[in-house]
Protein backbone atom coordinates (compact mmCIF):
# COMPACT_ATOMS: atom_id res chain seq x y z
CA UNK A 1 0.00 0.00 0.00
CA UNK A 2 1.27 3.57 -0.64
CA UNK A 3 2.83 5.39 2.17
CA UNK A 4 -0.14 8.01 1.87
CA UNK A 5 -2.87 5.45 3.14
CA UNK A 6 -0.89 3.65 5.86
CA UNK A 7 1.21 1.18 4.38
CA UNK A 8 4.86 1.37 3.66
CA UNK A 9 5.05 1.57 -0.03
CA UNK A 10 7.31 -1.58 -0.71
CA UNK A 11 6.79 -3.44 -4.47
CA UNK A 12 5.80 -6.55 -4.21
CA UNK A 13 9.01 -8.50 -4.42
CA UNK A 14 10.08 -6.96 -1.13
CA UNK A 15 6.64 -7.88 0.16
CA UNK A 16 7.27 -11.66 -1.13
CA UNK A 17 10.77 -11.54 0.03
CA UNK A 18 10.26 -10.77 3.74
CA UNK A 19 7.23 -13.23 4.08
CA UNK A 20 9.10 -16.23 2.40
CA UNK A 21 12.13 -15.60 4.65
CA UNK A 22 9.64 -15.60 7.72
CA UNK A 23 8.18 -18.76 6.27
CA UNK A 24 10.92 -20.51 5.80
CA UNK A 25 12.42 -19.77 9.42
CA UNK A 26 8.97 -20.43 11.00
CA UNK A 27 9.07 -23.86 9.81
CA UNK A 28 12.70 -24.51 10.24
CA UNK A 29 11.97 -23.18 13.87
CA UNK A 30 8.91 -25.37 14.13
CA UNK A 31 10.31 -28.03 13.42
CA UNK A 32 13.37 -28.04 15.69
CA UNK A 33 12.06 -26.20 18.51
CA UNK A 34 8.29 -26.62 18.74
CA UNK A 35 8.23 -29.86 21.13
CA UNK A 36 10.97 -28.68 23.43
CA UNK A 37 9.03 -25.65 24.05
CA UNK A 38 5.62 -27.78 24.88
CA UNK A 39 7.52 -29.84 26.87
CA UNK A 40 8.73 -27.48 28.75
CA UNK A 41 6.53 -24.69 29.30
CA UNK A 42 3.77 -26.49 28.76
CA UNK A 43 0.55 -25.90 26.26
CA UNK A 44 -1.06 -23.65 28.17
CA UNK A 45 1.76 -21.11 28.64
CA UNK A 46 2.46 -21.70 25.25
CA UNK A 47 -0.97 -20.53 23.67
CA UNK A 48 -1.18 -17.82 26.36
CA UNK A 49 2.27 -16.35 25.41
CA UNK A 50 1.43 -16.70 21.82
CA UNK A 51 -2.29 -14.62 22.48
CA UNK A 52 -0.21 -12.16 24.23
CA UNK A 53 2.52 -11.27 21.54
CA UNK A 54 -0.17 -10.30 18.94
CA UNK A 55 -0.71 -7.06 21.48
CA UNK A 56 2.64 -6.00 20.61
CA UNK A 57 2.51 -7.33 17.47
CA UNK A 58 -0.57 -5.06 16.43
CA UNK A 59 1.03 -1.94 18.03
CA UNK A 60 4.20 -2.10 15.34
CA UNK A 61 1.69 -1.44 12.72
CA UNK A 62 0.44 1.77 13.40
CA UNK A 63 4.23 2.74 14.68
CA UNK A 64 5.64 1.31 11.59
CA UNK A 65 3.11 3.61 9.52
CA UNK A 66 4.03 6.59 11.95
CA UNK A 67 7.92 6.57 11.12
CA UNK A 68 7.61 5.89 7.34
CA UNK A 69 5.07 8.81 6.74
CA UNK A 70 7.79 10.94 8.62
CA UNK A 71 10.88 10.16 7.13
CA UNK A 72 10.46 6.89 4.77
CA UNK A 73 11.21 3.40 5.36
CA UNK A 74 14.59 4.30 7.03
CA UNK A 75 16.20 1.63 9.59
CA UNK A 76 13.81 2.22 12.53
CA UNK A 77 10.96 0.79 10.43
CA UNK A 78 13.28 -2.12 9.08
CA UNK A 79 13.78 -2.58 12.97
CA UNK A 80 10.33 -2.61 13.48
CA UNK A 81 9.76 -5.09 10.60
CA UNK A 82 12.26 -7.28 12.24
CA UNK A 83 11.06 -6.88 15.56
CA UNK A 84 7.48 -8.40 14.09
CA UNK A 85 9.19 -11.45 12.97
CA UNK A 86 9.79 -13.37 16.51
CA UNK A 87 6.65 -12.07 17.73
CA UNK A 88 4.71 -13.27 15.25
CA UNK A 89 7.14 -16.50 15.48
CA UNK A 90 5.56 -17.07 19.11
CA UNK A 91 2.39 -16.26 18.13
CA UNK A 92 2.34 -19.10 15.20
CA UNK A 93 3.25 -21.39 18.28
CA UNK A 94 -0.48 -20.68 19.44
CA UNK A 95 -1.63 -22.85 16.63
CA UNK A 96 0.58 -25.73 16.55
CA UNK A 97 -0.43 -26.92 20.56
CA UNK A 98 -3.63 -28.32 19.53
CA UNK A 99 -2.07 -31.55 17.89
CA UNK A 100 -0.31 -31.94 21.05
CA UNK A 101 -3.02 -31.28 23.29
CA UNK A 102 -5.55 -33.92 21.69
CA UNK A 103 -2.68 -36.55 21.79
CA UNK A 104 -1.77 -35.87 25.97
CA UNK A 105 -5.97 -36.38 25.60
CA UNK A 106 -6.34 -39.74 24.16
CA UNK A 107 -3.42 -41.12 25.94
Amino acid sequence: MPLGIGGLGFDPATIGYIIGSYGAFMGGFQVLFFARIIRHFGVKRVFVSGMISYLPVFVLFPVMSYFAQCSGVTAIVWICILAMLPLLAIADMAYGWLPCYSSVIES
